[in-house]
């Protein structure tokens, strides 16, 4: 019997960024971040003052290693310069989908030739940012 923290659960059935599906991920975690009016800090006192704005998601998405192909999808959909923006959607295996509008951070990933001319990439992750 496996203890419940050794086991793995798979966190999306798919994601979407523009209308582009992209490969199987490992992991998803989502993050809600403050955004704070430009008066936050610290007062004479010390005392914390400024203004929450906005309540903002970010999704942190680590994919299964990938072929160059499925690299490129990924690349398609987020380096698009002309528009930064793009719907984010995704189905949890829960069945919960959500959807919004985001930009992306970098697309990081590590090399490796997994057999004579075939490159795959592993560890790649990228942050997706609600706009």
């Amino acid at each position: 019997t496996q203890k419940s923290s050794e086991r793995r659960i798979r966190m999306s059935e798919w994601l979407k960024i523009g209308n582009l599906k992209m490969p199987k991920i490992s992991g998803l975690t989502p993050s809600w971040n403050k955004v704070w009016s430009t008066n936050t800090g610290r007062n004479a006192e010390a005392t914390m003052v400024g203004t929450i704005k906005a309540i903002k998601k970010k999704l942190e998405v680590a994919f299964v290693p990938l072929s160059q192909s499925e690299l490129n999808t990924i690349r398609t959909a987020v380096n698009n310069i002309k528009t930064p923006y793009a719907t984010v959607s995704y189905q949890l295996n829960s069945g919960e989908t959500d959807s919004f509008t985001a930009y992306t951070g970098d697309l990081a990933g590590q090399l490796y030739l997994d057999a004579p001319g075939k490159t795959i990439y592993k560890d790649v992750k990228i942050s997706i940012i609600e706009k």
